[in-house]
């Protein structure tokens, strides 16, 4: 399995690096689980990606705040 660094995963998305790790956060408080390493930095894989995708897309289509 291929891991992204948080920045490359951003531009991707084409969010801030702010807004990656706060969408993250949210994720993690629901259960969901990201790949860290020894210092508790997040990596992502492409499931991560596509959940993260999924993520936005229904915030973005139900006009929900977080």
């Amino acid at each position: 399995m291929t891991f992204h660094a948080p920045e490359d995963i951003a531009t991707v998305l084409n969010i801030k690096p702010s807004t990656l790790r706060k969408y993250s956060l949210l994720l993690e408080q629901s259960g969901y689980l990201f790949k860290k390493n020894a210092q508790g930095h997040r990596w992502y894989s492409d499931t991560d990606l596509m959940a993260l995708r999924k993520f936005i897309t229904l915030k973005d289509s139900s006009g929900m705040t977080l």
